[in-house]
């Protein structure tokens, strides 16, 4: 009796490299969406920085005016906080608004709460 000898594909065949791309290509695309997307890291970084950055400036107005009472002894006026931040260059005020010089908006009336 015969044995039939079988030869044997060695190498990747037209269909499975095709799959292959495709599915990569799948991956890629949800990894730059993840990353560059509306709700992305880059952009939640972004958002995250602007914050902080936020936060510092209210927390150094705050301190500045903290030390300015101090040697007061007493509260503030309006008047008297608002040129505390003016004195203290972080940027321009508009109403109760003031805006920094990487163009951030904060809100002075939630750091002046009229004492």
């Amino acid at each position: 009796m015969k044995l039939k000898k079988y030869e044997k594909n060695k190498g990747i065949t037209l269909i499975a490299l095709v799959i292959t791309i495709v599915i990569l290509l799948i991956l890629a695309g949800i990894g730059i969406g993840s990353t560059i997307g509306e709700k992305g890291t880059i952009n939640q970084a972004k958002e995250s920085n602007e914050q902080a950055e936020k936060e510092s400036i209210k927390q150094k107005i705050q301190a500045d005016v903290l030390v300015e009472k101090e040697k007061k002894n007493r509260s503030l006026t309006h008047d008297e906080f608002i040129q505390i931040v003016n004195n203290g260059n972080y940027g321009t005020i508009n109403g109760d608004i003031l805006t920094t010089s990487s163009g951030y908006e904060i809100d002075l009336s939630e750091l002046y709460q009229g004492e």
